[in-house]
């Protein structure tokens, strides 16, 4: 099992963070906005003053998505090579869906859109745009050097747990994982519980957390579950969330559960076999008696996607992407994905936004602790 992380503080960071550093690094890209995104009513009336916002982002981690002709901080292992977003150059005759590796053939500038040193910045943008109390990311590769110390400066704290023996490293770069963060100024750390899934090992963060304003403990969890459309791996998915929903089902506070679940929330047709995928993972999340978990984005909705990118030419256009919560929280607004017609052709990334997959954030009343109750 091996964990590489980077030593160094980003130079962009060397004299620290400020959303004036942020708004120059963005306008000398010259990209032009993000995508326009507004916030969706969840139910009827007026939004309370007071309230939580939590958001969940796969990043897309830079040793996942960076071109060959970036120098790697390692060699990378015999017969593989970083090509936006990974080839086994083996075979090169094999396509991305069928190898598990991604690759991002069909952006016409990837040495533009994919660059780290550009897309970092776009990151931070979505972020604090959302301005989020609570926030859960995937494929981080760059916590400890520039996302932690640019989230500290903004009022931030985190918790980062790296993959064991990350996809990264066959490629020749640092190991990415999950991250948590939230402001010192809404929530504090009560209590760690994060692991990894047994026997899978992959990680899972499992924070205790006092909400200022209510006085409720809340339990966060997020995760990032495994990838490709395969039965198998639907199998695997079900297999470690269902050690999560357990250890969810012991609290009674106010539970969120987010992440990347790499898994549809119903039956797909598109696997990699070509048949049927029969939904596991995202049935057995909603189903749990104990913590009655709802979803904040309308899932059944069959135009709803959280992913949506092109390979060799065709559009996979996916809902893997969650917020959960329980009956501690009432869901009050949700941010709205764009509509599919606004995306560029090239769909995701671009110059209009940094992942593969779109941020999702939510605003929630929680409900009072009961001993502050009236």
């Amino acid at each position: 099992m091996s964990i590489r992380l980077p030593e160094n503080i980003d130079p962009d960071l060397s004299n620290g963070f400020s959303i004036e550093l942020l708004q120059q690094k963005v306008q000398a890209l010259n990209w032009g906005p993000l995508y326009k995104r507004e916030w969706l009513p969840s139910c009827a009336g007026e939004v309370p003053k007071n309230t939580l916002c939590v958001m969940q982002f796969n990043l897309l981690a830079q040793g996942l998505s960076t071109g060959p002709k970036v120098p790697t901080p390692f060699p990378a292992e015999k017969g593989f090579a970083g090509d936006f977003g990974g080839v086994f150059i083996r075979d090169r005759r094999r396509s991305s869906i069928r190898d598990g590796r991604r690759r991002f053939d069909s952006i016409s500038s990837p040495d533009v859109v994919l660059d780290w040193n550009a897309r970092k910045w776009r990151l931070l943008e979505e972020i604090v745009r959302v301005n989020p109390d609570i926030l859960t990311v995937q494929e981080i590769d760059h916590y400890h050097n520039f996302f932690e110390p640019a989230l500290a400066a903004l009022g931030y704290e985190g918790k980062f747990l790296p993959k064991l023996d990350s996809p990264s490293l066959m490629f020749g770069w640092w190991s990415d994982g999950t991250a948590m963060f939230w402001k010192s100024s809404s929530c504090e750390l009560v209590q760690d519980d994060s692991g990894r899934f047994d026997p899978s090992g992959r990680p899972y963060l499992c924070c205790h957390l006092l909400e200022h304003r209510s006085g409720r403990p809340l339990v966060v969890a997020t995760t990032h579950l495994k990838a490709k459309a395969t039965q198998a791996n639907e199998g695997k998915r079900h297999a470690d969330i269902i050690q999560l929903l357990s250890k969810l089902s012991s609290h009674d506070d106010a539970v969120l559960l987010l992440g990347d679940f790499n898994a549809e929330p119903r039956d797909s047709d598109r696997s990699e076999s070509g048949k049927v995928l029969v939904a596991e993972c995202v049935p057995a999340v909603l189903g749990n008696v104990e913590l009655k978990l709802s979803s904040a984005y309308p899932i059944d909705d069959p135009h709803l996607y959280t992913t949506c990118k092109m390979r060799s030419g065709s559009e996979w256009r996916r809902t893997i992407d969650y917020i959960f919560y329980n009956r501690g929280f009432k869901c009050l607004r949700y941010l709205e994905i764009p509509p599919i017609e606004a995306l560029h052709s090239e769909r995701l990334p671009g110059k209009e936004y940094p992942s593969d997959h779109f941020a999702l954030a939510a605003v929630f009343d929680v409900a009072p602790a009961k001993d502050h109750s009236p």
